[in-house]
């Protein structure tokens, strides 16, 4: 897309914005002219700010984002400065434009203490088994640098194998603008509280992969609206490891936006999650910046951190998340039991009750800042944000019944409302009733396979083993009746087989015959039809009426 047409773009939401009554309020005065004087003047002033707060690198978080502060106040180019509640220093420039800097990156200078937090409880939890997303389109956006190690690449494979369609990406403002009918977005980035207005009310925004550079008055407009702002990040010129302060190179300034950007209905599809995997995604300013995307654009559920949260704790939290919710049980720790994917509730009490794979004290719903004199712990928790009932990522496949009588197959799980498949080893089950936690099919006439479930939309369940003892294979006794004067007394049948060759039984007092057959669920026939059988549990009916007989048999 080119950047006429983000531009377009970008003044097509202003206009939507204004009618609003947002970034400014309805009949807000038009977008100062910014000259080139002007934008030099910016310059000047955040490359003075990042003098400052390379200084003071080694410092705690607080201490920095104190000297940031400082240095935005001594500037006569900025109009309005201030320390937001998750750390990050912010200030506005005489145009209007809103800069921040990543004093709130945990994490990026800091060696990791241990800590306990206290577990957010799922704002309106859902049932055990309920809703899948309404699409299968998945968004995976990674802004941060390599040496972040996001597990973006891992997660966006993981999708595709569970039936998804993914779209990989930097997470640009391009990338944002282009989301649509969205089952899942995985955004990781780095976010922030700021008050652009300067007025003590606190905004979210998200940082996106674009560089902003000298001149740049491309989003001069939303810029004004204060839904658009620069933001001043640090690099990491190596691996973020456990308990190992990382080395920071300096920094980028990038283009980072409110949810006041993002206006564009169809966003998101039903029954949609947003995992948020960014320092503060679940602030109050943070669940706001949800709930905007909700009513405005679908999104449903909305997963994040309450706090700034080390970058390895977030990719420990993601890893282990898409691992249990996609069914895979690949990370450790690993349960030997193979759980199918798993609802929020029980991702949420898992982490919640087990430690980083780190061994540094602490749970894998939690993530630990140094700065403890002026940062707490986050916490990692999942939002319902509009009643949708979504509770899973793929249909899943927690246990089945069999009822022989009936001829039914009854899995029991979390499915979603809409009727999708079932099948036993690619083969397709005859459903008869479909709800969110149970699927009635007829009963499989193989006794050994893997269950799968299907989606209306294609999304793929764990394969579950099916294995059924097989109710016809034993021996048999009994008494036949004739009522035409045919053989009448005791007798035993011994089933041997129900594989390829059909059903296949001997008959004991006398008769030395192999007969074979076809059967079907708990009915089979042999000589032509002649013979039927009937199974129910351990009872065994046998008519033939031809020969006038009859008889009833038990399983010994």
């Amino acid at each position: 897309m080119s950047v006429d047409r983000l531009h377009l773009l970008a003044c097509t939401v202003l206009l939507s914005l204004a009618a609003l009554g947002c970034g400014g309020g309805s009949g807000a005065a038009p977008a100062p002219s910014l000259t080139a004087a002007d934008l030099a003047a910016d310059e000047a002033a955040m490359a003075a700010v990042e003098t400052v707060w390379a200084s003071a690198s080694g410092q705690s978080l607080y201490d920095q984002a104190v000297a940031v502060q400082a240095a935005m106040k001594a500037n006569p180019q900025f109009t309005a400065s201030g320390i937001a509640s998750d750390n990050t220093a912010w200030g506005v420039l005489k145009d209007g434009t809103v800069f921040a800097v990543g004093t709130n990156d945990v994490g990026s200078d800091d060696v990791i203490t241990p800590a306990v937090a206290a577990p957010i409880p799922l704002a309106a939890p859902g049932p055990a088994a309920g809703e899948l997303p309404a699409s299968r389109t998945a968004y995976v956006f990674n802004a941060l640098e390599a040496t972040r190690n996001v597990p973006d690449a891992a997660i966006a494979a993981n999708l595709k194998a569970a039936g998804y369609s993914v779209t990989a990406s930097t997470g640009s403002i391009a990338d944002w603008l282009g989301v649509s009918q969205a089952g899942l977005l995985f955004n990781a980035s780095h976010g922030f509280v700021v008050q652009p207005n300067g007025d003590g009310v606190e905004v979210f925004f998200l940082e996106t992969s674009d560089l902003y550079k000298d001149g740049d008055m491309t989003y001069n407009a939303l810029r004004a609206a204060k839904v658009m702002a620069v933001v001043d990040v640090p690099v990491l010129s190596s691996s973020a490891a456990p308990g190992v302060p990382p080395v920071s190179s300096g920094s980028e300034r990038h283009w980072m936006f409110s949810s006041g950007f993002l206006k564009t209905a169809g966003m998101f599809a039903g029954n949609s999650l947003m995992f948020n995997m960014a320092c503060s995604g679940l602030s109050s300013s943070g669940i706001a910046f949800a709930k905007s995307l909700s009513s405005t654009n679908g999104l449903a559920v909305y997963g994040g951190w309450s706090k700034p949260s080390n970058t390895y704790d977030g990719d420990e939290t993601s890893s282990f998340f898409f691992d249990r919710a996609l069914g895979l049980n690949q990370f450790a720790p690993v349960d030997p039991s193979s759980p199918p994917p798993a609802d929020w509730a029980s991702i949420l009490n898992t982490m919640q009750n087990t430690n980083r794979a780190s061994g540094v004290g602490y749970n894998l719903a939690t993530s630990v800042p140094a700065d403890s004199e002026k940062s707490s712990v986050a916490a990692f928790s999942i939002q319902n944000l509009n009643g949708s009932g979504l509770t899973t990522l793929v249909p899943s496949i927690s246990g089945y019944t069999v009822d022989q009588a009936g001829n039914t197959l009854t899995l029991q799980g979390s499915f979603g409302s809409g009727q999708g498949s079932v099948t036993l080893d690619g083969s397709a089950l005859t459903v008869n009733a479909w709800s969110t936690s149970a699927i009635t099919t007829v009963l499989p006439t193989a006794f050994t396979g893997q269950l799968k479930v299907s989606s209306p939309q294609s999304l793929v369940s764990n394969l579950f083993p099916y294995n059924q003892p097989n109710p016809w294979i034993g021996v048999w006794a009994g008494s036949l009746t004739s009522g035409c004067g045919y053989y009448a007394g005791p007798l035993t049948v011994t089933i041997s087989s129900t594989g390829g060759n059909g059903l296949q039984f001997t008959l004991g007092g006398g008769f030395s015959e192999t007969y074979t057959g076809s059967f079907t669920g708990n009915t089979a026939t042999s000589t032509n039809g002649a013979v039927q059988f009937t199974l129910s549990g351990n009872s065994l009916t046998a008519v033939e009426t031809d020969s006038c007989q009859e008889g009833t048999f038990t399983r010994q």
